[in-house]
């Protein structure tokens, strides 16, 4: 029995506290999975309980959204529906007997009838209605060739998961696409949506908690070398990092990219780069992709996208080899950042925080007609002095780029103390970036 069925079935004996583990997403997809309720009589024994502890070594993430992926093993032909929560991965469901291209091997090119070995995306559910009977009750198309796939030479198209043909039950290979049983489409449906992430690996690994735990500490701390260089501005180390065959999204080789990087660097000094929702996925030995939003701000620009940087391993270091970027919307940052920072400054002026208050002003900050910040310092000082009961509230906020990194930001403001009441539209100035902005003016028109 290789590892894992011992995996497999160590997990059968402990059905009940793997339940528990994944119950959040459980209580989603009761009514689209069959999950193993097998029980047995006799106790788990440690041996059971190490190996049910094991953790997939393909997927790990920081400080990131609940998602789930599915890992496919070609070598055992299974699949395995991971759920990642509290940056935990959980095996929820494990599929058997897959079928895949009829050549074994990572897939070259065109007509080689061999299955990729990477990560990719889902892109879509196309319905069997629409298909051909030889691909069941359905499919999901894959995004292969990927970025790396592209660099490396790699090419070919319609790489799927798919369902049979159940009236061709001697098919037992595929052209280069992932066949699943009918049933376990149907059961997927709901589950994947496009950008879902798929693993492909030639042979899964798992881990023990621990070991788990040292792979994602040094997976993560080569990627924020990545950033603290770029953030630093330290081009050299940079390039460092990129493999002699690096492109990025637009085409850029690496001299060009580097150029390119000097060049804003010294036109732009400062910045402020921040990644979140951060995960990396791990085909095996030949390929770490990292999978964020990333939002960028300098003095010219804000922008907010959402990236996957492909590095190979070479030695015990990652070597970057391709980056695809799609640009976001940034209204729900930009308003979610000027909410936050907008509640922070309602709750030290309601709570008569006179110096946390103050502190969310900017030094060059103006009202009234040219007023200085000491000036209003001084009337607020006042004002928090003989009104110790404030409540204010607001609503209907409202932000605008100006430029740069200049934001107008309006709300109806609802004032109310002992001695005087007052309902207006208030507009602040902010400067900075989302996330570290101050006010540098402001004012206010009553309604009537």
């Amino acid at each position: 029995m290789d590892q894992a069925a011992k995996i497999r079935y160590r997990r059968e004996r402990l059905s009940v506290p793997l339940k528990k583990q994944g119950r959040l997403l459980l209580a989603v997809l009761t009514t689209a999975l069959t999950l193993s309720t097998a029980s047995h009589a006799d106790e788990p024994t440690a041996e059971d309980k190490k190996l049910a502890s094991l953790l997939p070594a393909h997927l790990f993430s920081r400080d990131a959204e609940p998602t789930t992926s599915i890992l496919i093993d070609k070598q055992r032909k299974n699949a395995y529906l991971v759920h990642m929560e509290n940056d935990v991965p959980h095996v929820v469901r494990e599929i058997t007997h897959l079928q895949f291209g009829q050549q074994d091997g990572d897939k070259q090119s065109e007509g080689d009838l061999k299955t990729p070995e990477g990560v990719y995306r889902i892109e879509k559910f196309i319905p069997d209605s629409q298909l051909a009977p030889v691909y069941g009750s359905g499919a999901f198309p894959l995004d292969y060739p990927n970025p790396l796939d592209r660099i490396e030479g790699r090419n070919g198209s319609g790489i799927w998961l798919h369902g049979r043909d159940d009236n061709d039950p001697s098919k037992v290979a595929t052209r280069g696409c992932v066949a699943f049983q009918n049933k376990e489409i149907r059961e997927l449906e709901p589950v994947l949506k496009p950008g879902t992430n798929i693993i492909i690996s030639p042979k899964t690994e798992f881990m023990t908690p621990a070991a788990y735990e040292a792979k994602k500490a040094s997976l993560f701390k080569q990627l924020d070398a990545f950033f603290n260089d770029w953030n630093n501005a330290d081009i050299t180390s940079l390039a460092k990092i990129l493999h002699p065959t690096f492109h990025d999204a637009n085409g850029l080789n690496r001299d060009a990219w580097v150029a390119k990087k000097k060049t804003l660097a010294a036109a732009y000094p400062e910045r402020d780069i921040k990644i979140s929702n951060i995960y990396a996925f791990k085909e095996d030995g030949k390929q770490v992709v990292f999978d964020f939003n990333q939002s960028y701000c300098a003095a010219n620009l804000f922008s907010y996208d959402h990236k996957r940087l492909f590095f190979k391993p070479e030695g015990d270091k990652l070597s970057l080899v391709a980056e695809d970027s799609i640009a976001l919307p940034i209204q729900p940052i930009l308003t979610a950042e000027a909410t936050r920072f907008v509640d922070q400054w309602i709750d030290t002026w309601s709570k008569n925080e006179i110096f946390q208050y103050l502190a969310l002003y900017n030094s060059e900050f103006t009202y009234d007609g040219g007023k200085k910040l000491a000036d209003w310092q001084v009337y607020k000082s006042g004002i928090f002095a003989q009104r110790p009961e404030q409540k204010i509230s607001y609503s209907n906020l409202q932000i605008a780029p100006v430029k740069g990194d200049l934001y107008r930001v309006t709300f109806k403001q609802n004032y109310q103390s002992d001695s005087y009441t007052d309902v207006g539209i208030k507009t602040l100035m902010l400067s900075g970036c989302p996330g570290d902005f101050s006010i540098v003016s402001e004012s206010w028109t009553a309604l009537k």
